[in-house]
């Protein structure tokens, strides 16, 4: 019978029950260690009863470089104790060690109800225990936890395992014994160094005993109003430190315990027997300064010291976000130290750069810290990293461009375009407005050459592997706003701050996506499953991790992006009421995983993963009208769109909407019962119209000069929803038009309806069109002036012309409203145009108002005489026949005036004659007030005024 059970090596022979009796065990109760059957030290057996306690024989692993064997017990039994073990080794010469529990021990070993999956672990050559792998705990056994050299066992054997359980009640007993493996993987070499390279706010930030960061307290605590006491954590305009006395302390662990950076990930490493300052060493570094400066400087001079104090020639590194640009810039830089490097496990690494570093730039940004309970003021952040380097460097370089259309967009001549390269990228962060620093994008630029973008690791001898983020809602796009337009943001899939696009861009690595819709960069490094991905890559384990593809299309990026443009809070709960919003404290709260919220201004952003349903909650702000949008997204493209446009509100408007699969859901106010539907709903086309529509004007009237005009105005407006040639199916078309009147509200303007203005004075038209992807034009202005008054004529002799002289005045300048709008400039009135004709003298205003008077004499440079014989404004005549106007002079021979005679006299109430003699005049006449007789001295030139048909005078 022993023969049948010598099979060739790696076999498994299933052993019917009555041979076991044959063996000397059996169902009589007690009995024998039956002894192991052997084929040079090396057998494979197996032996069960009829009771099959024992299910199956499962695998063999080394890890940590010693053996664990896995069992599979029946599920079905109540449990199991009084379990014998027997312990067989061999050495080199096939001496059989014998290791048998002792059965006055009870219980030997315990396993629970339930338990199907145990395995015997050694943890030293000479030392083993049994553990539940269900639940990775170990069992209770009082004579497996012991130390078998007091066996005599020689470490560096072959072992195999038998587990024997015996009932005592039905006195039988079972047992399964594995095939027989080397206690110590005879491949297994001591674990190489591990430097772990941190990323961006991964390193303690301290000024003497008080520590900038991360400063939890302080940080979460109300009583602290801003986020100033890190202040001293900024640079100067010229890249340096503005403190030089700061100290870098410990890579961050864990702040909070919510919020998990690196713990974990180093006590999963001890566990394995990696130890601190031995082969398990942490690199804090300066984060905020200049990436290659880090690298080069100090991150070598940390590999020196690693392998100076070690046997070893070669390390592995962990690396992570920053950090991973660390590393490549030094291999980049000095390629002498890539045969220093054994294995490289980049993680999030932005290797082309990332889109929220603009983010961070224009508006500020919490980092994602606000989602683990720590708030972190945006603004404080946009202050401290303006003087950056790091943050310069992190910002998507030129290569970025040859995976994506771009990530910065603004307001060109009205149109929302998307800078289409990197040149153009960086002169749009160049504008003043923005205040960044424009040395530091262009050194930014300088560190992000195309052969350090696309550096590739084959044939270095590292072995590289690159840990991405693929299904988390991702910064990808940043409008960058004059405060012409709303602030819009973009999302693309990624890790929640490096797009895949980005993080993938690794040349000869291989790529491993991690498969979580969680906000995951900053807590990469402790994702369970990336965890043991690294730690499987370090230990050289090929096993599958759950969580983790090598295949990117199994990277799934959908769900809702919903944003709400002010004034108005936006709150998020789920189906179980889990929240997503600022708290009344003004603190964040996250409680639904994957969600990605962003605040820019007044306006918020939101992703809302699939897999929930989801009730949005608003709350008013102010008085106004907001704008609402939920993008519907499946396999990271838009399918549809709903835009809610200029919805009004006031201060205590409340409301709230439910998500619906077909994004058709309705605003419903809970302050006032409104019912809002929405304004458009848009196809996937439609959802990618970026261009808004083009308004125009029309005025009709009686113009003069461009701009002025003697009659009423009637202003028509239209809008046109420009289509693009080749992508006419984007076009959404005019939803919308709206237009304010000489600084009034804005109003819709109905189609083909008119406006009809009458009022004299300067005038203004505000209006712009939103089309129905809520693609809103800047607004357009047009002014105009609406002037029905003729000027009136000045005439007065002048000497120096020998002649008469002609001005006029125009009723325009007081009625030219200068603050129509604001910052808008009153109009420049153009000059009176004068057309003199010896006896027709016409004066025109910039409306085309005239005034004609018309002279008697037709001569009267050669006569020396003028009288007034016709009046008329636009064309009309007026009576001027009790009007009175005469000139009469002459000059001696010397060209001295010696006489002159004026008479102006109104048909109203004054007559006045004035006689010059060379001498002095003499004025004679009467007014509305008195009678008039004086004599002055010299010469007194009257000046007299046309005044609606009348006349006037002064002198």
């Amino acid at each position: 019978m022993k023969k049948l059970l010598y099979f060739v090596v790696s076999l498994l022979v299933f052993i019917p029950s009555n041979s076991f009796a044959a063996m000397g065990g059996g169902g009589g109760g007690g009995g024998g260690i039956p002894p192991p059957f052997q084929n040079n030290c090396y057998f494979n057996y197996w032996l069960q009863n009829d009771d099959n306690i024992f299910q199956d024989y499962q695998s063999k692993e080394y890890v940590n470089g010693l053996l664990r064997i896995h069992l599979k017990v029946n599920g079905n039994q109540a449990g199991y104790s009084n379990i014998n073990h027997y312990l067989v080794l061999y050495d080199s010469n096939c001496n059989e060690y014998f290791y048998y529990a002792d059965l006055s021990l009870d219980p030997v070993l315990n396993i629970p109800p339930n338990v199907s999956d145990i395995s015997l672990r050694f943890v030293s050559p000479t030392h083993f225990q049994v553990w539940n792998d269900s639940t990775n705990q170990i069992l209770d056994c009082l004579q497996c936890d012991v130390d078998l050299v007091s066996y005599g066992f020689p470490s560096g054997l072959r072992a195999s395992f038998r587990l024997q359980i015996s009932d005592y009640v039905n006195h039988m007993w079972d047992w399964v014994n594995s095939e027989g493996f080397f206690v110590e993987d005879p491949n297994f070499q001591q674990k190489n160094p591990v430097l772990i390279i941190p990323g961006t706010l991964g390193t303690e930030m301290w000024k003497g005993s008080e520590k900038l960061w991360p400063d939890v307290e302080r940080m979460t605590s109300l009583t602290h109003s801003s986020d100033a006491f890190m202040d001293p954590l900024a640079f100067k305009s010229d890249g340096t430190p503005l403190d030089t006395s700061l100290r870098l302390g410990e890579v961050v662990g864990k702040p909070r315990p919510e919020f998990d950076y690196a713990e974990s990930f180093i006590q999963d490493l001890q566990s394995l027997g990696y130890e601190n300052n031995k082969n398990l060493i942490l690199f804090p570094y300066d984060w905020r300064d200049d990436i290659a400066k880090n690298a080069n400087i100090f991150l070598k001079q940390k590999i020196d010291d690693i392998l100076a104090s070690s046997a070893f020639s070669k390390i592995d590194v962990v690396a992570h976000s920053q950090g991973g640009l660390l590393i490549k810039r030094l291999l980049f830089d000095r390629p002498d130290y890539q045969s220093k490097i054994n294995k490289l496990v980049f993680v999030g690494t932005p290797n082309l750069g990332a889109p929220k570093s603009a983010k961070m730039l224009l508006y500020g940004d919490s980092l994602g810290i606000e989602k683990w309970r720590i708030g972190l003021d945006p603004q404080e952040m946009k202050k401290l990293s303006k003087n950056m380097p790091a943050v310069y460097q992190m910002l998507p370089s030129r290569s970025y461009f040859d995976h994506n259309e771009g990530y910065l967009s603004a307001l060109v001549h009205g149109t929302k375009v998307t800078y289409p390269d990197y040149q153009q990228s960086i002169v749009g962060l160049k504008n003043p407005l923005y205040g960044l620093n424009s040395n530091l994008l262009d050194s930014a630029g300088i560190f992000h050459s195309e052969n350090f973008d696309n550096m590739d690791f084959s044939g270095t001898g590292i072995g590289v592997y690159n840990i991405i983020g693929c299904e988390t809602a991702t910064i990808g796009k940043v409008l960058a706003n004059d405060g012409g337009s709303e602030l819009d943001l973009e999302y693309v899939a990624g890790d929640g701050t490096v797009p895949i696009t980005s993080a993938s861009n690794i040349n000869g690595a291989n790529n491993f996506f991690v498969l979580s819709n969680k906000d995951i960069h900053g807590t990469m490094l402790t994702q369970t499953s990336v965890s043991q991905k690294i730690i499987n890559i370090l230990t050289n384990k090929t096993s599958s991790v759950i969580g983790i593809t090598s295949n990117p299309a199994l990277c799934v990026y959908k769900g809702n992006k919903i944003s709400v443009h002010s004034p108005v809070n936006l709150d998020i709960y789920d189906e179980l009421g889990a929240h997503v919003g600022l708290n009344d404290n003004g603190s964040f709260e996250q409680d639904i995983e994957g969600v990605q919220y962003d605040i820019l201004g007044h306006e918020k952003f939101a992703f809302l993963p699939s897999g929930h349903i989801y009730t949005v909650k608003l709350s008013a702000t102010n008085n106004g009208t907001f704008n609402f949008y939920s993008e519907k997204i499946e396999a990271t493209t838009v399918q549809s769109t709903a835009y809610y446009n200029s919805v009004p509100i006031t201060s205590t408007s409340t409301a709230e909407l439910v998500l619906n699969a077909d994004n058709n859901q309705t605003i419903n106010f809970t302050s006032d019962s409104r019912i809002i539907s929405p304004s458009a709903i848009l196809d996937s086309d439609q959802s990618q119209d970026l261009t808004p529509p083009v308004s125009t004007s029309t005025i009709v009237g009686l113009m003069g000069t461009t701009g002025f005009y003697r009659s009423n105005a009637t202003v028509t407006l239209s809008s046109i929803d420009s289509v693009i040639p080749g992508r006419e199916s984007q076009t959404s078309g005019v939803l919308s038009m709206q237009y304010s009147l000489d600084g009034g509200g804005f109003q819709v303007y109905a189609d083909m309806s008119p406006i009809i203005i009458i009022d004299e004075g300067q005038h203004a038209i505000k209006f712009y069109s939103t089309d129905r992807a809520g693609n809103r034009e800047p607004e357009q202005t047009i002014e105009f002036v609406i002037d029905k008054t003729p000027p009136e004529l000045i005439i007065q002799f002048s000497p120096k012309l020998k002649d008469l002289e002609f001005t006029a005045t125009d009723t325009l300048p007081s009625i030219i409203t200068k603050d129509v709008l604001t910052n808008t400039k009153p109009f420049k009135v153009p000059s009176i145009k004068f057309k003199d004709s010896n006896s027709i003298i016409t004066a025109t205003d910039a409306a085309g108002n005239t005034i004609q008077l018309t002279l008697k004499d037709k001569d009267r440079k050669r006569l020396l005489k003028a009288e007034i014989k016709s009046l008329s404004y636009n064309g009309q005549a007026v009576e001027v026949s009790k009007n009175k106007l005469n000139f009469v002079w002459s000059f001696d021979k010397k060209d001295n005036l010696n006489f002159l005679l004026q008479n102006v006299q109104s048909k109203k109430n004054f007559n006045i004659l004035a006689t010059y003699n060379g001498k002095k005049t003499t004025l004679i006449g009467k007014d509305a007030k008195e009678h008039i007789f004086k004599s002055i001295n010299g010469l007194v030139i009257l000046k007299a005024t046309t005044n609606k048909g009348d006349l006037s005078w002064s002198y």
